[in-house]
């Protein structure tokens, strides 16, 4: 039913040269700034939830439209007041448990030849950045990219998504399904990556039509959901609290906004990070045992709280509802 593929390394060049709006940046001068970005999350993401704004719970305003966080697409390139269209936030999303959103990318072919047809989305940014570079830090080796999806084909248009991995800025290894077949509930996903020595990085590119042949526009307004990456293993609840993070309890979890960080011992400081990395909450050294934060001016989703006390750290995650 499905087609695991290692995709043409050219396709992303065919994609750059149909549409001319792609600003593509020299990889040397976004270096620096992209060490920096990379090493912020890293330091809160941990080895399912790697990737960017996983879940989708994450989004900000730009005009009419909502964008996730850490993810750009064809949204990008409209104006502030025009319709939406590419991708939307849904509030079907799988598992129930876990968060309140997914991302939906659609079609609209009454708007072809105009970019804003194309179900079309990418980890990085609407300059370009993301495309065809490395994007978001990743740990270990992973041998996978998961997660769930729902898919509406109309016209015979396939879904795809794609992951390209990256040491040094040299893509390593590269993977991706594309199929055709509708789906009507949301379904599991496992695409395996071929085999490679090391890897520092990746990026991810998903659409509701095969953007690998971009220069064929869509056949339908077909539709595709996407929830909950992950690398090597289904993301299926949130994580149960380690050992040494039971030192540490955050409640209640999920929250409303508000909760409360107890422990066993005096807190020196806390940051609280979202899923692309930013600080938006800190609290300083004050030696107490307990502290309230309130995130309710927050988006609604998933949160990382980082515990300092004194000799050791501990991280922990937060939904917010």
């Amino acid at each position: 039913m499905f087609k695991n593929t290692n995709e043409k390394r050219d396709s992303n060049q065919a994609f750059r040269n149909n549409f001319m709006f792609f600003k593509i940046i020299n990889p040397k001068k976004m270096k620096k700034n992209s060490i920096i970005f990379l090493f912020l999350i890293a330091l809160t993401i941990n080895t399912t939830a790697q990737i960017p704004n996983n879940g989708f719970e994450n989004w900000s305003t730009a005009g009419n439209c909502l964008q996730p966080q850490g993810l750009a697409g064809i949204n990008d390139w409209l104006g502030l007041t025009e319709n939406c269209y590419g991708m939307s936030r849904s509030t079907d999303h799988y598992p129930a448990s876990i968060g309140s959103y997914s991302i939906k990318i659609e079609n609209t072919l009454s708007i072809v030849p105009d970019p804003g047809a194309y179900g079309l989305i990418w980890s990085g940014d609407s300059t370009g950045r993301g495309t065809d570079q490395p994007v978001f830090p990743i740990t270990g080796k992973p041998a996978s990219l998961c997660g769930y999806y729902k898919f509406t084909s109309q016209n015979g248009d396939s879904m795809r998504i794609f992951i390209a991995l990256y040491k040094n800025w040299t893509e390593v290894s590269q993977a991706g399904l594309i199929s055709p077949v509708s789906i009507a509930v949301w379904t599991p996903f496992t695409i395996s990556i071929p085999a490679y020595t090391d890897a520092d990085s990746a990026r991810i590119m998903i659409s509701s039509f095969n953007a690998d042949k971009i220069e064929t526009p869509p056949h339908g307004n077909s539709i595709l959901y996407i929830d909950n990456l992950s690398f090597d293993n289904l993301i299926t609840s949130l994580p149960e609290q380690s050992s040494e993070n039971a030192l540490i309890n955050l409640f209640p979890n999920p929250t409303q906004g508000r909760f409360t960080i107890n422990s066993n011992r005096r807190l020196n400081s806390v940051i609280v990070q979202n899923m692309i990395g930013e600080i938006i909450y800190t609290i300083p050294k004050n030696g107490s045992a307990s502290n309230e934060i309130d995130l309710s001016d927050q988006p609604k989703g998933i949160y990382f709280v980082k515990v300092y006390t004194g000799e050791r750290s501990f991280s922990e995650k937060v939904v917010v509802k």
